[in-house]
């Protein structure tokens, strides 16, 4: 059981997969009821203007629902006005942020959202809509810049469309077994974030030997060409698979759109399925710098594919999709 797991043991069980969603639940579960009845941690879910994916597949697991009135407080941004976040001894509340939130001061709850933050022990940025900044920055609150850095709490970022169980239930593990995660430059946490999709996706070797599927239901295969964002996006959709079970977008058929990350869905004007450059991957492949020309038929692939695996060097340096603000290590 993860609660009674050394903290090393633990993430080595959280990258192989083997910590699935109901052993992190029944975790977090003892974990909580572990602690003293007057310390036990306040968990707090906050809604704002959200689509409500983050909750379709979390809210509907076997248990949850149960879990989460006896644990968590949830509350609607229209609550917040009249309803004090839950405390249920010294320990602040981890105060989780879903949605996006209204920087019209009709809607009156700019204060207390403030002060709500100022009064949490840690806030989590729960999916995209919550964990980057809105493109409509006029009309909705930055999170990071209006209220979070200038109140001085730490937070964590959780992005994807929707975010993982795993995730989700993986970070409370931690925060109440060993404290704060470490974190990635997006203050990610990088027992989630550490490796691209396309270090531990099933087609890898398709992509090392130029084995690439060129359009839709054409056969199983390595997806780049159609767009595939894989190379570039940290997450574990591989390992996670979706709801635990045995498939996942590329699996499915549909190149990785990279929801994880900050440009999501535009990525650089490329979008869902424009193909990533040789560059952009980090890899210094004749084949892929000149993947365009593939699609024309005007390289030999096949004896370019021979020849990639030695022309192949992975690079270590980051492909950077979108200025925000990054953290160093001291930071964090």
């Amino acid at each position: 059981m993860a609660g009674k797991l050394k903290r090393r043991k633990f993430l080595q069980q959280l990258a192989l997969g083997s910590l699935t969603v109901p052993l992190l639940l029944e975790s977090l579960t003892q974990s909580l009821v572990a602690q003293p009845k007057l310390e036990q941690q306040s968990i707090v879910w906050l809604f704002g203007q959200s689509s409500g994916i983050n909750r379709a597949g979390i809210w509907n697991l076997p248990g949850f629902p149960d879990f989460l009135e006896k644990y968590f407080q949830t509350l609607s941004i229209d609550d917040l006005q009249t309803t004090a976040l839950r405390k249920k001894g010294p320990q602040a509340p981890i105060l989780i942020l879903d949605g996006y939130f209204s920087k019209d001061p009709e809607a009156g709850y700019i204060k207390s959202l403030s002060q709500a933050i100022k009064q949490s022990r840690l806030v989590i940025l729960l999916g995209n809509e919550t964990a980057y900044a809105p493109e409509e920055s006029s009309s909705w609150i930055h999170l990071e810049q209006d209220l979070l850095l200038p109140a001085q709490v730490p937070f964590i970022r959780l992005p994807g469309v929707p975010v993982s169980a795993r995730h989700l239930l993986g970070t409370l593990n931690h925060l109440i077994l060993f404290g704060l995660p470490q974190l990635d430059e997006l203050r990610r946490p990088l027992m989630f974030f550490e490796k691209y999709i396309c270090e531990r996706c099933e087609y890898r070797s398709n992509f090392d030997v130029g084995d690439f599927v060129n359009y839709f239901g054409e056969k199983e295969g390595c997806l780049y060409l159609l767009g595939c964002k894989g190379p570039v996006t940290k997450n574990t959709c591989p390992v996670d698979r979706w709801n635990e079970t045995g498939n996942w977008c590329v699996k499915a058929g549909s190149p990785c759109s990279g929801c994880s990350d900050p440009d999501y869905p535009n990525h650089a004007g490329l979008g869902f399925y424009g193909t990533l450059s040789g560059e952009a991957t980090g890899t210094n492949s004749l084949l892929l710098r000149h993947a365009e020309n593939i699609t024309k038929g005007t390289v030999a692939v096949t004896a370019a594919g021979i020849l990639l695996h030695a022309l192949t060097k992975k690079s270590h340096s980051s492909v950077e999709i979108q200025k925000i603000h990054t953290y160093k290590g001291e930071d964090i």
